[in-house]
């Protein structure tokens, strides 16, 4: 059960008024006065968001949602909850999403920058110990995980030896911590969780990363135990069904079982990643391994949809689809496939591309075709996403040194965001006369079915789509450009 509050007085008669972070902590303070009168298996959750981007805060508990809270006009949100059980929750605003361990008596209070929404996040109360803890430890991971494409040039053993290190300083880290701070079972295995699958995400990658042609030679040069961490793996914990290290974990696993699995078919042959036989593969491993629906319905519907986005011909694709419908078992989400793929192929190789007018940094409004002067990689971000935005612009400049034939331009999707835009292009690696914003964001989204700013758009010099979904980051990605120049 949960109550909304009008403001932080109602807990504990005050006010909360000042955006200060003196304010914070003296809210704080008063919170902790007020503790004693909190009944058993309440709680409180609350913030402030500097820089919002939306009016709203959304609350979910095990993937479900709890409550949509609106922003107070100094930017401060809150929440009591009543009668509940230690879970982790999560709260979503813009394109940003942050998890939170909530206990009963927990009174946690949230700031966080929008401009850096990661690194400035901070928890602050009863029970934000745990939280900055989870918090400031995943965040290196995941700054540990891009430096993926680098440490994928280094051997096997290596790589292993590696791994094994970041991974053995993690888990002390986390004993450290819970023998000073006594926590929750959920809690220590949401982080043990996140550890294990974060490091076996990368040991699944790394065989794609690091061999040129993936064949049977190229699996016999991992070390004889390298695939030894997925003893005990549970593909049905659905303690974790709303967990994104675990998805992030199950995506490359099944990649690498269908990898190994047609080698073993054909052993002499390389596995080609982008053909029907490597994408029914691994569907099937998900389909017939994965027995809670949960889970099932996320990976089938994430997978497929990735997968419709990059195959290479109708074919593919409707071959991809009939297996999502027959296996899936929600209604909701064969509809939305149905319209996904409707969408995208809205855009087809050979087509022309729409017609779209783009503003550039001087304020000028241009067709986009007036960019297409020669072959030319479409790239696209938004402020909601800032590690995409400083991934994509670190590969650009780049890509832009060795591709020079090439014109990268960069356009950001963000409907009434132009000074956030032009507070981004300060950053490292932007040059400025590649960026663009759309002149009518909605509208050209939808023109282009632009569904997430992580598609690439290939474009030949005569303004014709080459590519209409390309993955910057793969590592056929310059094998393209090749062909495009």
């Amino acid at each position: 059960m949960l109550i909304r509050t009008n403001n932080f007085a109602d807990m504990c008669k005050t006010g909360f008024n000042s955006s200060s972070v003196l304010a914070v902590l003296f809210a704080l303070l008063l919170f902790s006065a007020c503790e004693q009168g909190n009944q058993k298996g309440d709680a409180f959750f609350g913030g402030e968001i500097l820089n919002p981007k939306t009016s709203n805060v959304y609350i979910y508990r095990d993937g479900e949602p709890v409550d949509t809270l609106e922003l107070s006009e100094d930017s401060k949100f809150e929440l009591e909850f009543h009668n509940i059980k230690t879970g982790m929750y999560s709260f979503m605003h813009g394109n940003e999403y942050q998890l939170a361990i909530v206990a009963p008596g927990d009174s946690i209070v949230m700031r966080v920058n929008t401009i850096d929404f990661d690194q400035s996040l901070v928890y602050m109360g009863e029970g934000a110990k745990k939280n900055n803890f989870l918090v400031q430890l995943f965040l290196e991971m995941e700054q540990e995980s891009k430096s993926m494409f680098d440490i994928s040039k280094i051997s096997p053993e290596l790589f292993v030896r590696h791994l094994d290190s970041l991974e053995s300083e993690k888990k002390k880290r986390l004993n450290n911590f819970l023998k000073r701070n006594k926590q929750s079972e959920v809690f220590s295995d949401l982080v043990s969780a996140g550890i294990k699958y974060n490091y076996g995400a990368m040991r699944e990658a790394y065989p794609f990363r690091h061999f040129t042609t993936l064949n049977r030679a190229a699996l016999e040069q991992l070390p004889p135990n390298y695939f030894a961490f997925r003893e005990g793996l549970n593909y049905n914990d659905s303690s974790l069904a709303h967990f994104h290290h675990y998805y992030n974990f199950l995506f490359p696993h099944f990649n690498t079982l269908a990898l190994q699995k047609l080698v073993e078919q054909e052993p002499n042959l390389p596995v080609n990643q982008q053909t029907r036989d490597f994408y029914l593969t691994k569907l099937g491993f998900m389909d017939t391994m994965i027995t809670d629906p949960v889970i099932k319905n996320n990976i089938l519907k994430y997978t497929t949809k990735s997968l419709l986005s990059n195959a290479k011909n109708t074919e593919q694709q409707e071959d991809i689809l009939q297996f999502f419908y027959n296996h899936s078992k929600s209604d909701a989400d064969k509809t939305y496939m149905a319209n996904w793929y409707a969408s995208i192929t809205k855009i087809r190789a050979g087509q022309r591309f729409p017609e779209i007018e783009v503003i550039d940094t001087k304020g000028k409004t241009l067709n986009i075709h007036q960019l297409f002067d020669k072959a030319t990689v479409c790239t696209f971000w938004s402020t909601n996403a800032k590690s995409h935005f400083e991934n994509s612009h670190e590969r650009l400049a780049y890509l832009r040194q060795t591709f020079k034939q090439i014109n990268f331009i960069s356009i950001n999707t963000d409907s009434d965001n132009e000074e956030d835009w032009v507070s981004f292009l300060r950053a490292p690696n932007v040059v400025s006369d590649t960026e663009y914003r759309f002149r009518d964001p909605e509208a050209a989204k939808k023109i282009l079915a632009l569904h997430n700013v992580n598609r690439v758009m290939l474009i030949d010099k005569d303004g014709n789509v080459s590519q209409p979904n390309a993955n910057l980051f793969s590592r056929k990605f310059n094998l393209n450009l090749n062909k495009l120049q």
